[in-house]
């Protein structure tokens, strides 16, 4: 029996389909609940932002387990990571949850940060929360706000943090609508960072 290429081909394209297929409904079943088939689910980057001033940054950000980053001193975004999967359609319930450290950088020994060593920065916290997913048209960028009290909110919107259309606007009170996380490690006497 003869086999055309056009039809190796169009098999190939299908394994290799429902291969992808396969892959993304075993990452969403590990992201934000809800998502439970991958022609239901958009791939968004994730992007941290924290707001506790320029003493502090969120270290070790994880969403549903997966790392997505750091986000630095002085506030604003930190890395943008690929990818999680979001509903195509919000819905209610929809959850991420959220870990994150907290590093105070007021000790900080600039000589030795200069050269990549940073025991002088102390653990302030570790959180961990459960934290629902704002409601959104579409799925776009998911942005991770972190607040001082360890406190988050989740927001996916298409404008970036700066932008007067953000969910979490830079000068209203966006703390006022965060979920208050667990501590699950305090500041114990001298305990340094030891790391990235």
């Amino acid at each position: 029996m003869r086999v055309s290429t056009a039809r190796v081909l169009k098999w190939s394209l299908a394994v290799i389909v429902t291969a992808a297929a396969s892959g993304c409904v075993s990452h969403s079943e590990k992201t934000l609940k809800l998502v439970n088939h991958p022609y239901d689910s958009t791939g968004v980057i994730v992007t941290p932002i924290h707001h506790m001033g320029g003493d502090f940054s969120a270290e070790r950000i994880y969403v549903n387990g997966f790392s997505y980053g750091d986000a630095g001193r002085g506030g604003g975004g930190g890395s943008r990571m690929c990818c999680i999967m979001l509903p195509s359609k919000w819905r209610p319930g929809l959850v991420a949850k959220v870990s994150w450290t907290v590093l105070d950088w007021r000790t900080e020994n600039v000589e030795e940060t200069k050269k990549g060593i940073h025991k002088s920065l102390i653990v302030d916290s570790a959180y961990e929360a459960e934290v629902p997913v704002e409601y959104y048209a579409t799925p776009e960028t998911l942005y991770v706000h972190i607040f001082a009290a360890g406190r988050v909110r989740v927001v996916s919107s298409i404008y970036g943090p700066q932008h007067e259309r953000h969910p979490v606007a830079q000068d209203d009170n966006g703390e006022r609508f965060a979920t208050a996380a667990v501590r699950v490690r305090k500041q114990d006497d001298g305990q340094h960072w030891s790391g990235w």
